[in-house]
């Protein structure tokens, strides 16, 4: 089976230290392990706190909107792409992966690709 994807699911057998550090916090905090639904999670929150400390002590709509409009993104530790925001670009990043279940784990088995 293949899918495209964004970023890993978060094995924690496999997981880097920060990604670690991440998983264990989770998993106290919720007591389940996290899967790919929370890491998408954490980096939809993780972007709104990005655009609201652009936007300032003036916290409105508007200039939220404006500070969305000029946001980029860099990399995370989940492997996330480079995500910009521009007044006509609200995706953040048109990139994505393949992976395919291995041994009853996904794996990502490509670059990623830009999708135009």
């Amino acid at each position: 089976m293949y899918a495209t994807m964004t970023v890993p699911h978060p094995y924690l057998d496999e997981a880097s230290k920060p990604i670690a550090f991440w998983a264990n916090k989770y998993k106290t905090k919720f007591g389940d392990d996290p899967t790919v639904f929370s890491v998408y999670g954490y980096m939809i929150v993780d972007t709104f706190i990005r655009g609201a400390q652009k936007t300032g002590a003036n916290l409105t709509t508007d200039n939220f909107i404006k500070a969305m409009d000029t946001l980029t993104i860099p990399p995370d530790m989940f492997g996330s792409p480079e995500g910009k925001y521009t007044p006509t670009q609200h995706l953040s990043s048109n990139r994505s992966r393949l992976s395919q279940i291995q041994d009853g784990k996904w794996k990502i088995i490509s670059d990623y690709f830009k999708l135009d």
